[in-house]
């Protein structure tokens, strides 16, 4: 999201582009937002970390609830990718 930032900035500064940062800003103060909240919730279980448990494949019940998960990206407005998330 950071290199998006930056990159919009150095490019010449249209309306479209302005446009563009305007949307990543809106982004990543969503992002910290949503951090903070995750961040400030109560932890349920600190005694397992996933590294420690020696899984080698992990199968997704409920599949549907990641697919509209955010894909961080330098294109822009590209079908079938999602840039928003949720």
């Amino acid at each position: 999201m950071t290199s998006c930032l930056c990159d919009h900035a150095a490019a010449e500064t249209s309306r479209a582009h302005r446009n563009i940062l305007k949307n990543l800003e809106k982004q990543k103060a969503k992002r910290e937002e949503r951090l903070k909240d995750l961040l400030a919730a109560e932890k349920k279980d600190d005694g397992l970390v996933f590294d420690e448990l020696g899984i080698d494949h992990m199968f997704i019940d409920e599949a549907h609830t990641f697919k509209n998960l955010e894909t961080p990206t330098k294109m822009e407005r590209v079908a079938g990718i999602q840039t928003g998330g949720e």
